[in-house]
This record gives structure tokens, sequence and C-alpha cells, in this order.
């Protein structure tokens, strides 16, 4: 994935696009487990307690997911600019 963002962005910025990119990586990261935590109480998945496990496996599987509609649009015609290298 950041081989094929250096490609994209202008030549001499490669270095504040591979922060920036540690930066959401890393804040997406945190913000999963602070999600994830929030999201066992509503599921009912405490300690000893695990009925609502199923289901809260099937909502982090569908998210994981979400990702994969968005490469279209966020890559808009970058495919076609990749091609003309």
């Amino acid at each position: 994935f950041l081989v094929l963002a250096a490609r994209l962005c202008p030549p001499g910025c490669e270095a504040s696009l591979y922060a920036t990119f540690m930066s959401t990586y890393n804040f997406g990261h945190t913000l999963a487990g602070a999600s994830g935590a929030a999201l066992l109480a509503p599921f009912g998945v405490e300690k000893g307690a695990y009925a609502g496990l199923v289901p809260l496996l099937l909502v982090r599987s569908a998210t994981l997911l979400l990702p994969l509609l968005l490469l279209k649009p966020l890559l808009g015609g970058a495919t076609d600019r990749l091609k003309t290298d």
C-alpha cells in the first residue's frame, strides 16, 4: 500500500505522506480498541457471560469490510495515472 501511495504522491513529499499514513493508522488502531471495548456491554459480553459474542463477531467482521467500499471513491482516477507511468 505504501509503495502505491508513494508512486501517487508528488516527488519530494514521500516522507510527509508516510508520516500522515502512520498517524492515520495509529489513530485508527486506538479508535478500534476503544470502540471495541465500548461495544462489549451493548452486546452483553462481560466476564463469564459470552452470549452476545457471536453477534459481536459478526458486526466486527462486517466492519472489517467497510474500507473496501471506500477504495473506488478514494482512488478515483489514480489507477489511470498509475497505468501511464
